[in-house]
């Protein structure tokens, strides 16, 4: 992606050659079945459509650079999780002038405000994974599904938009049974893991760019909407 002088984005997909020392321009509409993982799946390199899809799908283009995942404090505990790109963090962000108006997190770091540590992992999984696609100001929004944290109230949290929520149609290859985004205490009739847990085209979540299940994550939310069947009190939202 670069941000041309007339203000929108130019985007470009890159393959490598097979010595790894060079990379080409990758054509348009992308390659199928680019790179072989094993097992009879192959890994597809993107068209500059599919890339908007999930880049265009939020108020910012560029993914992976939100208050959240800017912040100095890195949660070893997070699923996948690191240090941001290229060191970038958002207290040297704010000190150099490249972003205003969040002055106040420079000094006290982020943390998602939930009611127990899975579930804290969980949120930011879902933040930095589905929340570019699944916030109240994207092209999603109708579905009332948010999973984007945020820095400012929100009418709902994030859990109350997922349990005992109903689906609002289901995806082909959905069970029958699987009537809400999350089924308290039942993970096997719960439609948004049974759609994580998918690589299914017509079911799978994300839809594009992924060809294997996140297997932690999958882990990871089962465990959440198990520990949900004992009531851990009023639900809560955002950052803190």
């Amino acid at each position: 992606m670069e941000l041309q002088s007339n203000g929108k984005w130019l985007y470009a997909a890159y393959e490598w050659m097979p010595d790894g020392r060079e990379a080409v321009l990758a054509p348009e509409r992308g390659r199928r079945d680019a790179f072989a993982l094993g097992h009879g799946i192959f890994h597809g390199i993107p068209g500059t459509s599919d890339c908007k899809v999930c880049h265009q799908g939020g108020p910012a283009e560029v993914l992976g650079f939100s208050t959240l995942q800017l912040s100095p404090a890195v949660d070893a505990s997070a699923l996948h999780g690191g240090a941001s790109a290229f060191g970038l963090k958002l207290d040297d962000l704010i000190e150099d002038g490249l972003i205003t108006g969040y002055e106040r997190w420079a000094s006290r770091a982020p943390v998602i405000a939930a009611r127990s540590e899975t579930e804290r992992l969980m949120l930011g999984y879902l933040h930095g994974n589905c929340g570019q696609c699944h916030n109240s100001r994207a092209s999603l929004a109708n579905l009332g599904m948010f999973l984007r944290q945020e820095l400012l109230p929100t009418p709902e949290s994030v859990v109350e938009t997922l349990v005992e929520r109903p689906v609002k149609k289901s995806a082909p290859g959905q069970s029958a049974d699987a009537i809400f985004r999350i089924d308290k205490g039942h993970p096997e009739r719960s439609a948004l893991l049974q759609r994580l847990s998918s690589r299914y085209p017509a079911l799978q979540m994300p839809p594009l760019g992924t060809a294997l299940v996140d297997d932690e994550a999958v882990a990871l939310l089962t465990k959440w909407i198990t520990e949900l069947e004992a009531d851990r009190g009023p639900y809560q939202g955002g950052l803190r």
